[in-house]
């Protein structure tokens, strides 16, 4: 019970902290949104998942790898090997990331003129290469914390991160008086930049202060540097192929959007603007109650260590149940929202109204993106990462014939990216399930899943009618009542249910 309510606790610290770096990224949409356009974001939107592919070439699969051989050494209580873990690993990372770096630094215009096809990306390219340095370093001390159950801190010092890195947005643009859509957009990944790197800074403190407080046994016998990197990187090796080609197919379906777009009969113009409110504005205000998924998701691979290590089978089994029925609610209660107030959550948000059928669309996708999500960190923490990467590349792979097809045809254009994310993340649910079922029995009861579709159409006309009856307040208040108001109804009436199913 005991490693159940620490779990719990851990989940709920990353999510309250991923809750407030959700707004933080909302305040930031917005920010960019006001400042740029909607063409500005989808431009930025270009640049991101280049930077992403080379943030797993660098550091994919170390949170993971570093946090489970972590947690192994922590729960025997070989404290000096699992420090050992996290000097031998800044080392290795410090090396390799540097080289990407500078190799980016140099390439930075040739990125821009041929892979994203657009010039004007490739000061921001520029601007960008010192963070994966710092992004690299950071994982590990983020594994260590991970890895002993301390999530808080590197909770709190995300949120600081994601604060710094509004404040230098909004100072850089109002200092520098930046007016061209370039400059502003480069401005944006030259303050990610620098917060990445004061973050990085408050966890190298964090981390000196915590191992003092360990009780490091000086004559614990410990693993060589070169076995101890071996076996870390054993871990990381197929995550990282896992993600980076991931990566790199997710890249070439981002890259590939606009040039659809505009095969469709859209400008270049149009296509960035129709990505910006549809990625970058309808899927961010969708994806928020996922931070709750992904917090659960991190802590998932060591808890699940933990309790294969220690062979409580029924305690893993019962997590795993927990994550999906989680998931699954998450999913169900985004749907209401998104289709009882998508007008009001484009104006509140973005002042653009005009973009609720997009978050409608969005919305419906939501359970399967959450359910996928989760059941690719329990495979993880079930340490069967040949079958993720497998899974992942066969996802990729659909999306991009999706997006290839449906966003080239003129009557479904952009709306052929919420598609594909409903098609590869129903393939990729279902496939990841048949893995976990090889591993631990798990029962799914399509009766309870039909029960909790019909309290979700229940919690809808209830909202729905006093959505209807009740006149507009002031500060937004009715809105705050229907979203509050939706996931408590539908948890508690599916929690109810639940224990009476049971």
């Amino acid at each position: 019970m005991k490693k159940i309510d620490s779990f719990l606790k851990e989940t709920l610290i990353l999510s309250i902290s991923n809750s407030a770096m959700g707004v933080f990224r909302f305040v930031f949409s917005i920010i960019l949104t006001r400042k740029l356009g909607s063409e500005g974001l989808g431009l930025y939107a270009l640049v991101m998942p280049v930077y992403d592919l080379f943030i797993c070439l660098a550091c994919g699969g170390l949170v993971a790898s570093i946090s489970r051989k972590g947690a192994e050494f922590h729960s025997q209580k070989r404290y000096k090997s699992l420090l050992k873990v996290v000097k031998v690993s800044i080392t290795f990372e410090l090396i390799w990331s540097t080289l990407i770096a500078i190799t980016i630094f140099f390439s930075s215009s040739f990125i821009a003129t041929y892979i994203i096809k657009d010039v004007r990306t490739a000061l921001s390219i520029k601007l960008i290469s010192p963070a994966i340095i710092f992004v690299a370093l950071s994982a590990i001390y983020k594994s260590y914390f991970y890895s002993i159950s301390k999530a808080v801190t590197p909770a709190y010092i995300d949120i600081l991160e994601k604060l710094i890195r509004i404040f230098a947005i909004l100072a850089s643009i109002e200092i520098l008086h930046l007016k061209d859509l370039t400059e502003t957009v480069s401005a944006v990944y030259g303050a990610f930049m620098f917060g990445e790197f004061v973050s990085l800074l408050f966890l190298v403190v964090s981390y000196n202060n915590s191992k003092k407080k360990l009780p490091v046994e000086p004559n614990e016998n410990i693993e060589n540097s070169v076995q101890i990197l071996f076996d870390v990187l054993i871990v990381m090796a197929p995550l990282l192929i896992n993600t980076l080609l991931s990566s790199i197919l997710g890249t070439a379906s981002t890259l590939i959007v606009p040039r659809r777009l505009v095969a469709s009969g859209v400008s270049y113009s149009e296509a960035l603007t129709l990505i910006g409110e549809f990625t970058g504005m309808a899927y961010t205000i969708t994806m928020f109650p996922a931070i709750i998924i992904m917090s659960m998701a991190t802590l998932l691979v060591p808890e699940l260590s933990k309790e294969i290590a220690n062979k409580n089978y029924f305690r893993l089994e019962r997590r795993i149940v927990q994550s999906l029925k989680l998931s699954f609610f998450l999913g169900i209660a985004t749907i209401v929202v998104g289709s009882l107030i998508p007008k009001e959550l484009g104006d509140i948000f973005y002042s653009k109204p005009h973009i609720a059928p997009y978050i409608k669309f969005a919305a419906f996708t939501a359970p399967l993106m959450y359910l996928s999500s989760t059941t690719f960190g329990l495979l993880s923490g079930l340490g069967r990462q040949k079958e993720i990467l497998r899974n992942s590349l066969i996802m990729s792979v659909v999306e991009i014939i999706c997006l290839y097809i449906f966003t080239r045809i003129p009557f479904i254009n952009i709306y052929g990216y919420g598609i594909a994310v409903f098609v590869t993340t129903a393939l990729a649910y279902i496939l990841n399930i048949i893995e976990i079922k090889k591993v631990v029995y798990l029962k799914i009861s399509y009766v309870n899943v039909f029960i909790y579709c019909l309290i979700g159409l229940l919690t809808f006309l209830i909202f729905g009618i006093f959505n209807n009856i009740v006149p507009p307040l002031p500060y937004n208040i009715k809105v705050i009542c229907i979203i509050a108001g939706t996931f408590l109804s539908y948890f508690y009436l599916s929690k109810k249910s639940t224990q009476y199913l049971s």
